[in-house]
Order: C-alpha cells, then structure tokens, then sequence
C-alpha cells in the first residue's frame, strides 16, 4: 500500500497574479507543459474523483491551483493525520441547547451586547 495510515497534510498560501482557466477541452495542450500564454498558475474546477476538468457549465466537485514556481507556494500549517487509537469512545456530536445562557441576556447589565 503507497500510503501509510499516518499522514501529513500541509496546507499553503499560494500567490498568483493571474490564473488560467481550464476545462475538459484544454487538456490535450496543457498537459505535461508549463504555464500557458502569460498566465502564471492554472485554475481547475475539477468535476470528479478521477481529477478530470469539468467541461462547461458542468458542476464541479472541487478545484484544484497549479503553479509552475515554487516561490508561488508557502506552507502556513501542517495538519499531522492519525487513525483513531480508540475507536471505543464515541466520536464528537453538536449538541444544540434550547436554554437560554445567562451571560447573554438582556438581564445581564455588565454585557456590551445588552
């Protein structure tokens, strides 16, 4: 398997200036090439799992940014990815309160939001 069960995941700031649409028909003169014209990054909706570009006016699935510097990338946070070591305690659940907090109440004198 490629890919352990631990992880990290390291998310950027990315800086570009002007972004290069793409969709599904400009696949063949893009791939494998640098940037085109005088665009400095590549901007892909990208329409499914697979990680093809979405033809136009289809739906996307999420979009992906291609830079060609690596000046263009800067990593801000690093997210360490862990399997659960306790799969026994239950996972975290909203609970939503109907009771009205007391700090928040009109009949709190002190509050700014009163």
């Amino acid at each position: 398997h490629p890919y352990s069960r631990d992880g990290t995941l390291i998310l950027n700031w990315v800086g570009m200036y002007s972004a290069f649409p793409v969709i599904s028909g400009d696949m063949s003169y893009l791939r494998g090439k640098g940037n085109y014209r005088n665009y400095d990054a590549h901007f892909v909706p990208v329409s499914d799992k697979k990680g093809l570009a979405c033809k136009p006016n289809q739906p996307f699935g999420f979009t992906e940014i291609v830079v060609f510097q690596n000046s263009a990338c800067l990593p801000r946070y690093r997210v360490v990815v862990k399997p659960d070591i306790n799969p026994s305690i239950p996972k975290a659940i909203p609970i939503i309160s109907e009771e009205k907090d007391s700090h928040n109440t009109s009949q709190n004198k002190d509050s700014p939001l009163s």
